[in-house]
């Protein structure tokens, strides 16, 4: 009798059996689960899902039983939800970069800074009664703004030049923080026609150049030299 009963446990019959229990319990499971899923989305309790990098830089989610990636792959990168950016962009910074009603070609660096020392243009002018000389015309003061935009169009100029080789916003004297210590002014060309020139040559447009005491800048085809000059060399 002792035999026949283990041949019993060992019959297909019982092992059929254990397989349908087994196929029930997971059905039931899977029915709790997706019950439990339908509470959820009825209580507006959504959770979102981190969604993780393979390998190959292919986006994909964990299976939620196993813990593993949906697709194979040999490590994962959890992507890190969005900082909110507050900055304008877009159709926004073009309108909020308007001074009177004119867009701006420029726009201030993040190292823009007020000058610590007073720095000043000294207009020079050929004096017609005696030949080649140069006389000052006129001092332009550059410690009052962080930046001061140059140019023929007198709505958002900050210096406004009257030759009609000028452009409408020809350059930019831009003060900047150099280094963590020092506030250096610059000379940038904003595309101008006629160019921007620095001791005699023409620089490159839009991009940056250091100005230093007795430096000279010139606009355009006009004759009037800029020199350059601060408070602690006159």
């Amino acid at each position: 009798m002792g035999n026949r009963s283990r041949s019993r446990d060992r019959s297909p019959v019982r092992i059929k059996r254990e397989s349908v229990s087994s196929s029930s319990a997971n059905r039931r499971r899977e029915s709790s689960i997706e019950r439990k899923q339908m509470v959820r989305i009825k209580q507006e309790d959504v959770a979102i899902e981190p969604i993780y990098l393979d390998s190959k830089g292919r986006p994909h989610r964990r299976d939620a039983r196993s813990g593993r990636p949906s697709s194979p792959s040999d490590s994962s990168t959890v992507l890190e939800p969005e900082k909110p950016n507050f900055e304008p962009s877009g159709l926004l910074a073009a309108e909020t970069n308007k001074r009177n009603g004119v867009a701006l070609k420029y726009t201030p660096p993040p190292e823009s800074r007020m000058p610590r020392i007073s720095w000043r243009l000294y207009v020079f002018k050929p004096d017609e009664a005696e030949g080649s000389k140069m006389k000052v015309i006129k001092t332009i003061h550059l410690d009052a703004n962080e930046y001061y935009l140059i140019g023929c169009d007198r709505r958002v100029a900050d210096v406004e030049l009257f030759h009609p080789t000028i452009s409408k916003q020809h350059a930019v004297i831009q003060h900047r923080l150099v280094d963590g210590k020092r506030i250096v002014p610059y000379i940038i060309d904003l595309e101008s026609t006629n160019g921007t020139f620095l001791n005699g040559e023409r620089i490159m447009p839009s991009r940056y150049y250091e100005i230093r005491e007795n430096d000279v800048l010139k606009f355009g085809l006009s004759s009037r030299e800029y020199v350059v000059l601060n408070d602690q060399s006159v």
